[in-house]
């Protein structure tokens, strides 16, 4: 899972620590840290009360945004930001915050399905190559390799149109595009495939 913290300038060491525990002990998944702004986008933003706000254009995306109120005496009952949710904990109970993250993580399906940003890039990249097909442009090709090609486009088509495409699903598709059809995208859609891949 692809998440973004937004911290203080010296960083936090509670969100990094808290998350990955939570992902990796009650999820089984491994968390990759991006910085903001990413090409393909977070798939879930945390971030620290006392520290930056998120921009309104990534809730604009529907990306779901944690705020951790770590309490130190007594309870917070600020209201939380729109469209963020708050999760209360303690320093001094860090396995109440890792499950606290952890149920909020799976709650969202963080990781499970695919950023605003990557839907993007995918439409662009399944465009791309259904009209290069569409005009025999791989007419050269081995009739296996094509139809590969053909259930891979078809695979992330429908993908794109369920309201909430499976990452895994897709980044199995885009793994099925042979290598020769690298050199008839444009460089653009060349580059989101390389990118999305990697």
């Amino acid at each position: 899972m692809r998440l973004a913290a937004l911290e203080a300038p010296e960083g936090d060491l509670y969100i990094h620590q808290w998350t990955e525990l939570a992902a990796g002990d009650l999820l089984g998944q491994a968390v990759e840290w991006v910085e903001l702004p990413d090409a393909r986008g977070p798939d879930a933003i945390l971030f620290m009360s006392t520290y930056a706000q998120p921009a309104d254009s990534w809730l604009s995306m529907g990306v779901p945004m944690a705020e951790i109120r770590v309490l130190e005496n007594g309870e917070d009952d600020r209201p939380a930001p729109p469209g963020v949710d708050v999760l209360r904990t303690s320093i001094a109970e860090e396995p109440e915050a890792v499950r606290a993250i952890g149920a909020w993580l799976r709650a969202n399906d963080v990781g499970q399905h695919l950023t605003g940003p990557e839907r993007q890039m995918i439409e662009v990249i399944v465009q791309e190559v259904t009209a290069a097909m569409a005009t025999n442009r791989f007419e050269r090709e081995d009739p296996e390799e094509l139809a590969q090609l053909q259930a891979a486009l078809d695979t992330a088509a429908a993908q794109l149109r369920a309201p909430r495409s499976s990452r895994s699903v897709v980044g199995w598709a885009m793994g099925q595009i042979p290598g020769f059809v690298l050199g008839m995208l444009s460089s653009t859609a060349s580059n989101y495939l390389t990118l999305l891949i990697a």
